[in-house]
């Protein structure tokens, strides 16, 4: 394992993801979203990524990446000796299903979904669920709170209300707009 605290090119990046067999992405907020992607992209074979349930990739990819709470050593120990361990059909399988994620949950994707929202029209560019069903689901992460009832999270202020969470995964901490800063 080695941190690199510096810059690279982006070729000495798609370098160290093709090299590297697991890629950690530790977020401890919404980050991070294209290198975990990037890592995808270099790997559709083999490999492992372990993610941050922070990470808001975690939401598109965490069916099949190795979820982490950061602020846990010992869940991360453990994600880290299970993506290492794991036998090569099991990683095969995971990064296949995390290359068809980014396959078609791409730029244009997400740009007609956006407008889609905004107009106000059905989302007809997706044909693969973000939502794993219970059968292709591998194992999570321990929760250690539970997700908020929707009501609650419909009647939220809309500067406090934090995105719809998974039941195995804490809240995101709420936001705070710019006008309520002291």
């Amino acid at each position: 394992m080695q941190y690199l605290h510096r810059a690279c090119p982006p070729t000495e990046v798609a370098a160290l993801y093709v090299a590297a067999d697991v890629m950690l992405v530790t977020s401890l907020r919404d980050g991070m979203n294209l290198g975990a992607k990037e890592f995808i992209a270099c790997h559709p074979n083999n490999g492992a990524l372990i993610l941050s349930m922070f990470a808001g990739a975690s939401d598109e990819l965490g069916a099949n990446a190795y979820l982490v709470n950061p602020y846990d050593i010992n869940n991360m120990k453990a994600a880290m000796r299970r993506a290492l361990c794991a036998p090569p059909g099991i990683q095969e399988q995971r990064m296949h299903r995390l290359h068809r994620v980014i396959e078609h949950h791409d730029n244009r994707s997400w740009a007609a979904s956006f407008l889609a929202a905004l107009t106000g029209q059905p989302d007809m560019t997706s044909s693969i669920p973000l939502c794993p069903t219970a059968s292709t689901q591998p194992e999570r992460v321990h929760a250690t709170m539970p997700r908020p009832p929707a009501a609650q999270l419909a009647t939220a202020p809309a500067a406090r209300r934090s995105p719809p969470q998974s039941e195995d995964r804490p809240p995101r901490p709420a936001t705070t707009s710019p006008a309520e800063l002291p």
